[in-house]
């Protein structure tokens, strides 16, 4: 029983280091992916690539490997370009529209004349590639792109139409002219001014040109009249540019964050929901500065490398138990067999158990419970493995009326935060508890669940109903 338990704790151990590397991975990804574009967010990726090389466990690797595409494109880097274009194509598992992108870079990079392995050929592959990619995946930007590649190359350009108002404002932004898109949009008469991609383009140039302010105006205005998604992920990258300056804009952010993923949740873009709310994440940790504590935490956590698999031994004992015991049934029938055969069947009956207890557990005795796996991601850090908490920081959780108390004040803890101080248990504690509005109803439920019948507490369940109903009442302030 105590080797089983052993084994029970080594491979938590493990699969605890292997969700810390994964979190690890997330906020260096994005931390790399806020540099400057260019040499500096180059370099940031290659290091990023160093430090997580297994793109098989890391899909950010994968990420990584376009993004360092798009920007040695953009650099007219292009031998590099399509090194790591192909890198990326290889892995795989990449969304349409970027793997698309790929292949259209890699016909723009071969086509490039002034390059030393500048090739006619390859340029026509990729970009017939990238034409018969977008087709079937019905991505019309890039499918346009790839068509005029293809007739430059091959010669067969037709007469330049007269550029629309669209492509007049898209090629001044697309040419960083930030200021020169926002005369021209001013220009326009009405009839352009209400059409949403020439407002889309002009409020990113305002962006471009720093005028956060004016910009700021311009999508709250758009997002009071049509509460688009792509409405709010745009204010939220506003007040984050903003925040830079000045942390307090991160809360509008993150407000917007969490709005327009759960605006793309109804939309059914799921792949979008999730990016914005991990967006929404690490801003509220960084805002606190908790994703470095969270990285010098898991920095002094040793990896635990997992038991080796006793699998191939186990399967044996149990063909040679099986065998022996076939032997025994026909020598003795229905005979009680004597003392000394049951010994060797209770041998190798012993050895395999003994195997078993430093292998893997069966799935349903290793799960996490849900609770305990929220509270190891985002409450272990400040409160710790045992609840105690950090002294005059963190308040401890063990046998606390706040915690095994008023179910209604502790929801209300953990969705609005906690600033100032508090007194547990005669205590006082001054650290910062940030809201876990981002959270689920389900996911905040199990964890208070899991501190009411832990650490001490002895207090019935959180329901995620009371967690909606309280979360109704407590709209977000911006």
């Amino acid at each position: 029983m105590k080797l089983k338990a052993i084994a029970l704790i080594v491979l938590l151990a493990a699969s605890f280091a292997w969700a810390q590397d994964m979190e690890n991975a997330g906020i260096d990804y994005t931390t790399a992916l806020t540099k400057k574009a260019g040499a500096e967010r180059i370099a940031a990726l290659d290091a990023y690539i160093k430090n997580y090389p297994d793109a098989t466990q890391n899909v950010f690797t994968k990420l990584a490997f376009y993004w360092l595409t798009v920007d040695h494109y953009n650099t007219k880097g292009y031998d590099k370009a399509i090194r790591n274009g192909e890198k990326a194509l290889s892995l795989g598992g990449l969304e349409a529209k970027l793997e698309a992108g790929i292949y259209l870079m890699l016909g723009s990079s071969y086509g490039v004349k002034s390059f030393s392995g500048y090739s006619q050929e390859k340029a026509l592959k990729w970009a017939d590639k990238a034409i018969d990619f977008s087709q079937k995946n019905d991505i019309g930007d890039i499918l346009k792109q790839a068509q005029s590649l293809k007739s430059e190359l091959s010669g067969t350009a037709k007469p330049v139409k007269a550029l629309t108002n669209l492509e007049k404002i898209a090629s001044l932004y697309n040419q960083k002219k930030y200021e020169d898109a926002i005369s021209l949009y001013n220009s326009f008469g009405a009839a352009d001014k209400g059409d949403e991609k020439i407002f889309e383009v002009y409020a990113r140039s305002l962006m471009g040109a720093n005028k956060l302010d004016a910009a700021v105006k311009e999508f709250t205005d758009a997002y009071a009249k049509s509460r688009k998604a792509i409405n709010a992920e745009r204010l939220g990258n506003i007040f984050l540019e903003k925040g830079k300056k000045d942390k307090k804009f991160y809360d509008q952010a993150i407000n917007y964050y969490i709005e327009a993923g759960l605006l793309y949740k109804k939309e059914s873009n799921n792949s979008r929901y999730d990016a914005l709310m991990k967006n929404a994440q690490f801003w509220l940790f960084e805002k606190y500065d908790f994703n470095n504590k969270i990285k010098k935490y898991n920095a002094t956590v040793k990896p635990v490398k997992a038991a080796p698999s006793n699998d191939k031994e186990i399967k044996k004992l149990e063909r040679d138990l099986d065998k022996l015991e076939r032997q025994l049934s026909e020598t003795y029938g229905d005979v009680e067999y004597p003392g000394y055969e049951q010994d060797k069947l209770d041998k190798i009956q012993e050895q395999i158990d003994k195997l078993r207890s430093g292998n893997k557990k069966p799935a349903e005795e290793t799960k996490i419970d849900p609770g305990q796996e929220v509270y190891l991601k985002y409450c272990m850090a400040c409160h710790q493995a045992s609840g105690s908490g950090v002294q005059g920081m963190y308040p401890t959780l063990q046998k606390t009326d706040w915690v095994y108390g008023d179910k209604s004040r502790l929801i209300g803890l953990l969705l609005n935060g906690q600033e100032g101080e508090i007194t547990v248990n005669g205590q006082v504690f001054k650290g910062v508890m940030p809201p876990h509005q981002y959270l689920t109803d389900e996911q905040i439920a199990s964890v208070l669940t899991y501190l009411r019948s832990n650490f001490g507490n002895d207090a019935d369940a959180v329901l995620p109903e009371e967690v909606a109903r309280l979360r109704q009442q407590q709209p977000v302030s911006r």
